[in-house]
């Protein structure tokens, strides 16, 4: 249903479930959904390749919606250990663009992708030497026939006694389209 302008009353003018909905109800559920999901806390994974779901980076999504998101993952570790991403999802196709400095070369790369109905997918050497480290993420995710959750998942790329560390502050920014 397209947006309609609120309509002006009188005082003593009965409204029904019927008037309320179409007035009202409906012109909120077309509105655009924004979320907001921010890291309240560090997270560190040690001596471990075996992703985790991440303990502030997840939301709900009904079936078919579209959501377009700017995620940007702060975070600490080794250049031996590397970090490596991951979202789950039951049904859909998440589009994805990170844009990070490869370790090797130290120049900038863009990654793209289109994956598919519950993959785990995985980024790797997006490390450059230091702590602190940003990895800015654009994507749209293409929900199925089936609402659940999206969730972020992360790990050491190879393991190391050296803690990789989820920053505070790591945010997913999302408005949902369609």
């Amino acid at each position: 249903m397209a947006f309609t302008a609120p309509v002006t009353r009188a005082t003593d003018f009965l409204v029904t479930a019927a008037i309320w909905n179409a007035e009202h109800v409906d012109n909120f559920n077309t509105g655009v959904w924004r979320l907001i999901a921010v890291k309240s806390a560090d997270q560190s994974v040690v001596s471990s390749t075996v992703l985790v779901n991440d303990t502030h980076l997840s939301f709900t999504f009904g079936a078919n919606e579209i959501w377009q998101f700017d995620q940007n993952l702060l975070f600490s570790a080794a250049v031996a250990a590397d970090i490596k991403l991951a979202w789950t999802f039951p049904s859909g196709t998440l589009w994805i663009n990170a844009a990070f400095f490869d370790t090797a070369s130290a120049t900038k790369v863009e990654a793209g992708a289109g994956y598919t109905t519950g993959v785990t997918t995985a980024f790797g050497s997006i490390v450059t030497p230091g702590d602190n480290q940003l990895v800015a993420v654009r994507s749209t995710f293409v929900a199925g026939g089936t609402g659940g959750t999206f969730q972020g998942q992360w790990a050491q790329n190879t393991s190391n006694a050296t803690a990789t560390i989820m920053r505070k502050g790591t945010s997913y920014t999302g408005m949902k389209v369609a």
